[in-house]
């Protein structure tokens, strides 16, 4: 199992390598979003936090990373400045090269050697690290979509996908007291935990995804104009903006829509999930379908059934991110603590850019309800019958 999660920790390095080494060097140092740092940052970052965990944290040996903390603990280093900071592209990648091959040496001499230490027990800090390296992973391919809307594509004559009314399918989920939450301390994040039940008044709960032909549907059927389906700061939200479709949907000049993904334009499939919604869209649209988003609590008891799980978007919770009874911040506060503020939502499931390591029932992300570029959907759930 050790030298498993070793060379997966390994494959995640190369990845992180290989995207930036692919990208021209200008659009590695460029912020594409407010939201997002440069792509170079990430790379730069995840090579400090392996050294930051091993060596500061389990060896006690700050020499390696004193240097460049100011550089990537997010805390002290505000988005709009960072691509500036960064060493040139040759370097920072030799750089990285380096760090990674270290860690990786040190890791396992960590293991040869039964050093104990908490963060090393039962291989977690292995698995912290690869999880860590999986979420940077999906916002470089956040970075990357929203490279590709500022870059100049062939026009694009798209086809048409269907417009169809609102599905349902729902899983019924009876009232009751679930256990929920992750008890793996060698998996599980903070606010994963601890295992507790919660009671659940029952609710009913799609099977499916909204897919983009029902979000079509939505739109045709005047749901960006309909000021009854949206909640007083999701209305305003959408006037100041002026959102009349997905973030990644574009019209074409015969009237239908496409894609543009980090790759260019490419075809809807009416039959896929549709994404890049904010939690105002994902609310607006439950409420036009006859019903409202569900519960993340609601979400994970009909996940342990089998009857939902991860999909190709992650999906907007009607609730905001809390600490579960109980809570305890681990390995550090600056995970979940932060974001216990009432100013952001819960998401659960996957996106199609999510890697395993992170797809699973009780994984939460969590977001401000204005975002759109997390690859963020929509399941419907119903109160009970």
């Amino acid at each position: 199992m050790t030298q498993m999660l070793l060379t997966e920790l390994g494959q995640h390095q190369q990845q992180l390598l290989s995207i930036v080494d692919a990208v021209p060097e200008t659009d590695c140092y460029r912020q594409f979003h407010s939201d997002l740092s440069p792509l170079a940052w990430h790379l730069g970052h995840c090579a400090f936090i392996e050294s930051y965990w091993i060596t500061d944290r389990v060896l006690g040996n700050s020499a390696r990373t004193r240097a460049t903390e100011a550089l990537y603990f997010p805390e002290l280093s505000p988005k709009p400045e960072r691509g500036s900071r960064l060493p040139k592209k040759s370097d920072l990648l030799a750089q990285s090269r380096t760090a990674f091959a270290e860690n990786i040496d040190l890791l396992v001499e960590l293991i040869n050697n039964g050093r104990p230490h908490e963060l090393t027990a039962d291989n977690y800090l292995l698995h912290f690290l690869i999880q860590h390296h999986c979420q940077h992973l999906e916002t470089i391919q956040q970075i990357l979509q929203q490279r590709a809307y500022q870059q100049d594509w062939p026009l694009h004559e798209a086809t048409s996908i269907d417009a169809i009314a609102p599905s349902a399918d729902p899983l019924n989920i009876e009232p009751g007291s679930y256990e929920v939450g992750n008890s793996n301390k060698a998996v599980a994040y903070d606010n994963e935990r601890p295992v507790w039940r919660a009671t659940i008044e029952g609710a009913r709960i799609n099977r499916h995804l909204v897919t983009n032909s029902e979000l079509l549907g939505f739109m045709q059927a005047g749901g960006y104009r309909n000021k009854e389906w949206w909640s007083p700061a999701g209305w305003e939200w959408r006037q100041s903006l002026e959102v009349e479709a997905p973030d990644h949907w574009r019209q074409a000049a015969n009237g239908n829509w496409y894609s543009l993904t980090n790759t260019g334009p490419t075809a809807l499939d009416g039959a896929d999930p549709v994404y890049g919604l904010s939690f105002f869209e994902a609310e607006a649209y439950s409420h036009y379908a006859g019903g409202r988003l569900p519960h993340e609590l609601e979400w994970e008891v009909a996940a342990a059934t089998g009857g939902i799980g991860p999909d190709r978007a992650w999906e907007w919770c009607r609730n905001p991110f809390f600490p579960y009874p109980g809570f305890r911040a681990y390995p550090y506060d600056g995970y979940s603590l932060p974001w216990f503020d009432d100013q952001h939502q819960t998401l659960r499931g996957a996106s199609l850019h999510t890697l395993p390591p992170i797809q699973r029932a009780t994984f939460r992300n969590f977001y401000a309800p204005e975002k759109r570029h997390v690859f963020a959907g929509v399941r419907v759930a119903f109160d009970p019958a």
